[in-house]
């Protein structure tokens, strides 16, 4: 974790205030020890006479002023808190108290975890992570509730340090024993105590150390040492004391136990051992009950006996053998009875029996004969009924037996030891121990109640009778897998309307998954810490979670300013893996200004940008002007100008805001270019004046004369010409200029006398002119016409001209 300091703050408020401990401050209390993320309050009080008032100041942002006391609360205490009370002493001295604060945390968590037995020494560590402390923190280990050892780790304290301290444990291996570790640390009302979980060692004991196992002929049964420890038991079988595996289980079959013989299972840890005895019996071979035929034989040729003899060496087969079985197939539990009829119709039957390997009946002379057995030992039993012909014939037909007994204990368990993850598979036994026939047995696997797997062909081709069985479902472990109650159903498909069931107790899965995120894309609100901030996170183990800002790791307890909004990522991070999630974060705060108190704006430009509250969400605003709310023009215009006020108000608050606003446009003349005459000798006065914001300079442009000069009071400039002659007159500018632009108005001077001889001369030019062109049209005129006249042809004598016809 990252460490935080006040020292460099402490050095810049030093620089910046007066501290003295003649200060005449007083902090109730003086110092605070607080627990990480808690709220305090304080009280600063004055006994100076005559001072300027007193402030908190929490951080960097200054706190409301008081008179003779001020109240501090600080609804959340985290590693950075910085509080000093100041109090003005006159206008130019101030002197500041310091508040003295102390942050501590309890630890997150206390875990205890063995390193193992060596060398007869059992390594146990405790772990205290996120602590952060006021004084020392003492760790203390107790073993069955008496302390035996009890350390104090002298951390560094006042610094605001969150830590993880770990200590360790030896002790010799001795009988069994609990052990906890317990952190204790200083708070402000005395001690504050975290303790682990318990963490036992024992040696291992069997529930019971006697187990008898029979043996049928094609049975295979497997051996089960299992057995709970801390640490872990060792196993050993022993037979004939010689060791033959060293594994958690052993499988026999008929095959290898030709007598009655005696396994022993032993398992040890460091604490001790216990053995578990398996007395294993094989049944006797059961001699059938003699069967005694007896054929008559009729005197007569050898040819007749020869046939005879024939004759009854070939009996009917089974199918035709004339006696019926009823029932022809029965069910039995063993150690139930079980019996069967057998009947015959023939009239020429000498009688009926019973072949069995228990229980048989030799040949009876009747035509009804019922089998019994009182109570059913074996697991395979043999019995058929046979009939004596008085031909000298024999034939039977059997009875279809199956013993059958429910498991003893139906356990489901993962194949080995290592935790399920997502996405690797893994597999989980079904053990069935002690049932027959093997055969018969199908087994359903239920997940949470649901049916999700049967195997029912694993089993078809054993001819086992009673033996443990064991089925493996291979699946792919999923998040929903995760706390999933898992069960076997083992069933004897007997045939029966209710078959036998036998069902294992739950297994509860535990599957490691990598988080699951879901955050919100968009997150706001005011005084906002990202701890805050509904991420909704899954996974296991439980995931840390941290956020991060531009790649950089944040503290997520320490509420953001309004300059931190942004996007934020949200990482969940545990052993499997990590998920992030981007989140875009909105601090909101009230409306608040930043503008300047007077703006020069142009005419004619767009309004209402000169002053925008900033505040989020975006305040709205309302202007006043002379005391009556207004809608800003679209564009400012020369009359705009004057003082306004701002409202801008939002959820968070509302602020106020004065400005004026000074409407700037080009210079303008009151009139346009004018001509003014003048007697000569006489004094002419020119005017020249312009509106403008902000005010336009004036300027002539006029004949430069020893008697003509420039004068100009405040918008109005003159231009004065003494004793005027003729060289006085002409043309004279005036310019106003402005930061806008500028515009010009020209005045035309002329001596009066002169004014109306130039207009005679106009007037005789110009009548000159249009009689001129007068003159030039009648000459076209008259060309035209001699060119197009008509003409008459006389002879030569006639020395008259020639002229035109008209």
């Amino acid at each position: 974790m990252p460490r935080h300091t006040m020292f460099g703050p402490l050095v810049l408020l030093t620089a910046l205030l007066d501290w003295s401990t003649a200060c005449p401050l007083t902090l109730q209390p003086p110092e605070v020890v607080q627990a990480f993320g808690t709220s305090i309050s304080v009280n600063c009080t004055s006994t100076a006479d005559g001072d300027k008032g007193l402030y908190w100041t929490l951080g960097s942002e200054k706190q409301d002023e008081g008179n003779l006391y001020t109240m501090l609360e600080i609804p959340r205490i985290d590693w950075n808190t910085l509080a000093y009370c100041t109090i003005k002493l006159n206008d130019n001295h101030a002197c500041s108290e310091m508040l003295q604060i102390k942050t501590y945390k309890k630890p997150t968590s206390v875990t205890v975890q063995s390193n193992g037995i060596k060398g007869k020494q059992l390594e146990l560590k405790c772990d205290v992570r996120d602590v952060a402390v006021v004084q020392n923190l003492t760790i203390t280990w107790y073993m069955n509730n008496d302390t035996v050892v009890n350390t104090t780790n002298h951390l560094p304290t006042g610094a605001n340090l969150l830590m993880n301290v770990s200590t360790a444990l030896t002790r010799p291996v001795q009988d069994a024993a609990t052990f906890t570790c317990e952190a204790s640390e200083w708070g402000p009302q005395g001690p504050l105590f975290v303790s682990s979980d318990t963490w036992k060692i024992y040696a291992p004991k069997f529930a019971e150390n006697t187990y008898d196992i029979h043996l049928n002929d094609g049975d295979e049964v497997s051996l089960s040492c299992d057995v709970m420890s801390s640490p872990p038991p060792h196993y050993r079988w022993i037979k004939d004391g010689v060791t033959v595996s060293n594994n958690i289980s052993f499988n026999i079959n008929r095959s290898q136990v030709n007598e009655n013989t005696t396994l022993e299972c032993e398992a040890s840890n460091d604490l001790g051992s216990d053995k578990k005895t398996f007395i294993v019996t094989v049944p006797e071979t059961t001699t059938p009950t003699p069967i005694i035929i007896t054929t008559t034989i009729t005197p007569t040729t050898a040819a007749t006996n020869t046939t005879t003899a024939a004759a009854a060496a070939a009996p009917p087969k089974s199918s035709d053998c004339p006696v019926t079985i009823a029932p022809d197939k029965i069910l039995v539990k063993i150690g139930d009875p079980a019996s069967s009829n057998c009947s015959t119709t023939e009239t020429d039957a000498e009688g009926l029996g019973w072949e069995a390997t228990t229980d048989g009946i030799g040949l009876t002379p009747v035509t009804h004969l019922e089998w019994r057995a009182k109570e059913v030992k074996a697991w395979i039993i043999t019995a058929k009924c046979f009939i004596n012909l008085q031909n000298g014939s024999q034939c039977s037909k059997p009875l279809d037996i199956t013993v059958w007994k429910s498991p003893d204990e139906v356990r489901v368990s993962p194949t080995d030891n290592s935790p399920m993850e997502e996405g690797k598979p893994r597999g989980l036994k079904c053990d069935v121990f002690n049932v027959a026939p093997v055969k018969k047995v199908q087994l359903k696997w239920y997940q949470n109640g649901k049916l999700v797997h049967t195997d029912r062909d694993s089993f078809q081709e054993s001819n086992a009778t009673l033996a443990n069985v064991t089925s493996i479902w291979e699946l792919t472990p999923e998040k929903d897998h995760n706390g999933a109650n898992f069960t076997c159903e083992a069933e004897l498909l007997l045939g029966q309307e209710h078959n036998p069931k036998a069902v294992s107790k739950p297994y509860t899965a535990n599957v490691l998954y990598k988080p699951r995120v879901t955050c919100p894309e968009r997150y706001a609100g005011r005084d906002l810490l990202l701890d805050a901030v509904r991420c909704e996170a899954d996974g296991n183990p439980a995931p840390d979670m941290y956020w991060y800002y531009k790649d950089k790791l944040v503290n997520s307890t320490k509420p953001l300013t309004r300059s931190e909004s942004g996007t934020y990522t949200a990482e969940f991070k545990n052993d499997l893996g990590k998920t992030r999630a981007d989140v875009k974060i909105i601090v909101e705060y009230g409306p608040s200004f930043s503008c300047n108190d007077h703006y020069n704006v142009t005419e004619n430009f767009k309004s209402g940008s000169e002053c925008e509250p900033e505040g989020i969400p975006k305040p709205t605003s309302v202007w006043s002007k002379d005391g009556k709310v207004i809608d800003l023009p679209e564009t400012w215009k020369r009359l705009d100008s004057g003082l306004y006020s701002i409202v801008a108000t939002n959820i968070h608050g509302r602020a106020n805001h004065t400005l004026s606003i000074n409407v700037l446009y080009m210079p303008k003349f009151s009139e346009e270019a004018i001509t003014k005459e003048f007697n000569e000798g006489e004094n002419v006065t020119l005017e020249c004046s312009a509106d403008g914001n902000p005010p336009p300079l004036l300027h002539w442009k006029n004949p430069k004369a020893a008697n003509v000069h420039v004068s100009t009071r405040g918008r109005l400039s003159y231009v004065l010409v003494f004793e005027a002659t003729s060289s006085d007159a002409g043309l004279y500018s005036c310019t106003a200029t402005n930061e806008l632009g500028s515009v010009s108005k020209n005045v035309t001077l002329m001596i009066t006398g002169k004014t109306k001889a130039v207009h005679h001369i106009i007037f005789i030019v110009i009548a000159v002119f249009v009689l001129f062109l007068i003159f030039i049209a009648v000459l076209i005129y008259r060309h035209y016409r001699k060119k197009s006249g008509h003409y008459d042809v006389i002879g030569l004598s006639d020395i008259s001209p020639l002229t035109p016809r008209s």
